[in-house]
C-alpha cells in the first residue's frame, strides 16, 4: 500500500464491517484519490454523538481513547514502538502492525502534538496533529476493553478547496447523497435572503443543531419572568446522557446555573446539560419554539426527543423499529413508557455507523436554522436576554477567516449526519448566515464536510 500521496492516510478498522473507508465515502475506494483505507472497515465519526453507560464507564471510555492517542502520537517519534498490544484484534485483522509502522513512518517520523482534543463519538476522540509534516486530522476510537478499533489520518486542510459559492455549492452537493446549504443576507426586516443554495428547504437531519430550540425555549421562559439565567438547576442522575459534555459527571444533588447550563449545551454540545434544561422548560415549550424561531415544519421532529431518548432508541433494533413505525401519539406514548424506564445503553451497545438517521432525528432545513439564528440573534438584543448572544458566540468552530465583529455557532453530527450554522455580524451591522449539511444513511460523513460549509462565510 503506497500513502506518499500528500503526505496522508486514511486507516480504518473497526469492530463489524460496512462499506465505507472514511467519513463520507461510499465505497472501499472512496472518493479521495489521496485517501487508503482497510478494506471493509469503518470509520470513526465526526462531534456529538456519544460515550458510553454510566458516569464511571463514560469517563472510563473518554479517558481510554485520550491515553490511547497520546500513545499513538508517542509512536510518530519511532514508528518501531507501535504497540501491537494497544490495538483490538479486530483492526490488526485489517492493518497488520508492520503495515501500521510504515504509515507511520510514510507519514512523517518526529515530533508531533496532538491539539484541539475532543470527544467525538462512543469512546472516540478527534485532534489535529502537528509536526514535521502537513498537518492532519486524527480520529481515534477504542473498544469496551479500551484497545484501539478505529485510527484515521487524513489532511487537516482542504485540496483544491472551491474558489467560489457555486463551486462550493457543487462540492457540499458531491460530498454526501442528501445535502443542504444556504448563504443568506439578513435582510433590516430579519427575513433570510438566499445569495446561494442548494435544497434550502429541505429537511436535513441536525444532530445537535437542535439545542438551538432548547435555547430558545430558555429564552422565551426567562423572558415571560418564569426563569432566570442565575437560577440553581439540581443534577439528577436520571437526566444523565452520554457525551459530549461534562454534566454527567457531576455530582447527583450538586447545581449548576441555567446560563452554566445553556453554554455548555451549545459551547461544548454537552448532552446532559440539554436534557437538564429540557426537564426545566418541558417538552412542550421546546416544541412551541420550533414554531416561535420560524421552524417550517414542526410536526416533522415531534414529539421533541431529548438526547438521552434518542440514544436509548438507537441502541435497541426492536424498540427503533416500533418507534419508527409509530405515529406521533404513539410514540409520545412510548417515550413516556417503555423508553423512560430503559438504562442508559453502554457504549458497547452504541451503533458505530449510520442509523436511522432519516427517520429518527431531529430536523430542520438550511432556511429553518436560518430563521432561528436570526430570531436568537435578535432576541438577545432584549434587556435581560443578552447571555443568549454569549452562549451562542462562545465556540465560532471552524469559522476563523473573514472581518466579523461577532460569529454565532451551532453544529451538530451523529454518525452519517453533519450539520452547522453560522451567523456573523460584520462590523458595519450587517448579518450573513450560513447553514446546511450532508447526510449518509450508509456510510460516515466526510470530516472536512465541516470546513466545506464554513467557506460559505468568506466566499462570494
Amino acid at each position: 500500500m503506497r500513502v506518499r500521496a500528500l503526505a496522508l492516510v486514511a486507516l480504518l478498522a473497526a469492530a463489524g464491517a460496512c462499506t465505507s473507508d472514511d467519513d463520507g465515502t461510499a465505497t472501499p475506494t472512496g472518493r479521495s484519490p489521496s485517501t487508503v483505507a482497510a478494506s471493509g472497515a469503518q470509520s470513526v465519526v465526526p462531534e456529538t454523538s456519544a460515550a458510553t453507560g454510566s458516569t464511571t464507564t463514560a469517563d472510563a471510555g473518554s479517558d481510554q481513547a485520550r491515553r490511547a492517542l497520546d500513545e499513538v502520537v508517542d509512536w510518530f517519534a519511532d514508528p518501531a514502538t507501535a504497540d501491537p498490544a494497544a490495538f483490538a484484534d479486530v483492526f490488526l485483522q485489517e492493518v497488520p502492525i508492520e503495515q501500521l509502522r510504515q504509515i507511520l513512518s510514510e507519514i512523517g517520523p518526529g515530533a508531533w502534538t496532538a491539539v484541539g482534543v475532543e470527544s467525538i463519538a462512543p469512546g472516540a476522540v478527534a485532534a489535529r496533529l502537528e509536526g514535521p509534516g502537513p498537518p492532519l486530522l486524527v480520529q481515534l476510537q477504542v473498544d469496551a476493553q479500551g484497545l484501539i478499533a478505529g485510527l484515521m489520518f487524513q489532511p487537516a486542510e482542504l485540496t483544491d478547496a472551491p474558489a467560489d459559492l457555486a463551486g462550493l455549492v457543487q462540492r457540499i452537493e458531491a460530498t454526501a447523497p442528501i445535502a443542504g446549504f444556504l448563504r443568506a443576507d439578513v435582510a433590516p426586516d430579519g427575513s433570510c435572503s438566499p445569495v446561494a443554495e442548494l435544497a434550502s428547504t429541505e429537511l436535513l437531519p441536525i444532530g445537535s443543531a437542535f439545542k438551538l430550540y432548547v435555547l430558545g425555549a430558555v429564552a422565551s421562559m426567562i423572558e415571560a419572568g418564569e426563569l432566570g439565567w442565575d437560577d440553581p438547576v439540581v443534577i439528577r442522575d436520571e437526566l444523565d446522557s452520554l457525551p459530549s459534555g461534562e454534566t454527567q459527571d457531576d455530582p447527583a444533588g450538586s447545581t449548576q446555573s441555567v446560563r452554566e447550563l445553556a453554554t455548555r449545551m451549545i459551547s461544548i454540545s454537552d448532552n446532559t446539560a440539554t436534557d437538564h434544561l429540557i426537564d426545566v422548560v418541558g417538552r412542550g415549550r421546546v416544541e412551541e419554539a420550533l414554531v416561535t424561531l420560524g421552524h417550517g415544519d414542526p410536526a416533522a421532529t415531534t414529539p421533541m426527543l431529548t438526547t438521552r431518548e434518542m440514544f436509548v432508541i438507537k441502541t435497541d433494533p426492536g424498540l427503533l423499529a416500533r418507534y419508527q413505525a409509530a405515529d406521533a401519539a404513539a410514540r409520545r406514548a412510548l417515550l413516556d413508557g417503555e423508553v423512560a424506564a430503559a438504562p442508559l445503553p453502554s457504549v458497547a451497545d452504541f451503533p458505530s455507523g449510520p442509523t436511522a438517521v432519516t427517520t429518527v432525528e431531529w430536523f430542520a432545513s438550511p432556511a429553518d436554522l436560518c430563521r432561528a439564528l436570526v430570531t436568537l440573534d435578535d432576541l438577545a438584543g432584549q434587556p435581560g436576554l443578552e447571555p443568549v448572544r454569549a452562549v451562542l458566540s462562545d465556540n465560532p468552530s471552524a469559522a476563523t477567516e473573514g472581518d466579523f465583529e461577532r460569529i454565532l455557532f451551532k453544529g451538530g453530527s451523529e454518525p452519517g449526519v453533519l450539520f452547522a450554522g453560522w451567523l456573523a455580524t460584520r462590523p458595519d451591522g450587517s448579518r450573513i448566515v450560513v447553514t446546511g449539511g450532508v447526510a449518509d444513511e450508509t456510510a460516515p460523513i466526510d470530516p472536512h464536510a465541516l470546513q466545506l460549509l464554513a467557506l460559505g462565510l468568506t466566499l462570494s
